[in-house]
């Protein structure tokens, strides 16, 4: 029913019942409405907590450039809208014009180069995704992390870029408008003249550099990413 609802959001219950009765599962529409209760919501919700504590195996992916690293993980989320009834459970973001006062965010790992699916860890629609459900510190050393810009945290990216044993661990991840570049000796740095300005083209001049802090025009008390 989830699922069906999920593609047609305008189902009515007769609807299910017939599809219900295809799995010979005899009901009425009125008795299938009397059963949305509380204690049904709660076992659904138990139910989809108990299933995503299953690590899912799917496809690895064989790429050589991938395995000079111990491991990569890609993460994601995605928001689902909910009826405004549920938002003292899960808030949203407000009820501006095409928002929802409820909704629901899913977050999801996947390991590619074992193939391993973990998730979905669920939150409110509210909950900002630098703020994962993950474990940063389930990253091995040696590893990479890719994300979005929506993960992006000058204080997640320190934790990151912490040695664990096994080496360094890596992130790729788009900046955030407004970071500084410096250099060790606090000299800040413009992409513009250090990036390379033809495809296929590629510099190592960011090595050794260091993410600054928010504000570009100074690295004063602001924490440091070694970018090296």
């Amino acid at each position: 029913m989830i699922l069906g609802w999920l593609q047609q959001p305008d189902e009515r219950l007769e609807g299910f019942t017939q599809i219900l009765q295809r799995r010979e599962v005899s009901i009425t529409a009125s008795g299938l409405s009397q059963r949305f209760t509380q204690e049904a919501a709660t076992f659904m919700q138990r139910l989809l907590e108990r299933l995503a504590e299953v690590q899912m195996q799917v496809e690895a992916v064989d790429v050589p450039l991938l395995r000079r690293f111990s491991a990569v993980m890609v993460e994601d989320s995605s928001s689902v809208l909910l009826p405004s009834e549920l938002a003292a459970l899960w808030r949203g973001c407000g009820g501006s014009a095409g928002m929802s006062e409820a909704a629901i965010k899913l977050f999801v790992r996947w390991d590619v180069l074992r193939g391993k699916l973990e998730g979905p860890r669920l939150t409110e629609g509210r909950h900002s995704d630098n703020k994962s459900p993950f474990n940063d510190d389930d990253l091995p050393g040696g590893g990479l992390y890719l994300a979005d810009l929506g993960f992006f945290a000058l204080w997640r990216l320190c934790r990151l870029a912490r040695h664990r044993a096994g080496g360094k661990r890596f992130f790729v991840m788009r900046l955030q408008h407004g970071t500084g570049l410096s250099t060790r000796s606090g000299h800040q740095i413009e992409l513009r003249g250090i990036l390379p300005q033809q495809e296929g083209e590629a510099k190592e001049a960011l090595r050794g550099r260091f993410l600054g802090s928010r504000d570009a025009t100074s690295r004063r008390g602001g924490s440091g990413v070694d970018a090296g």
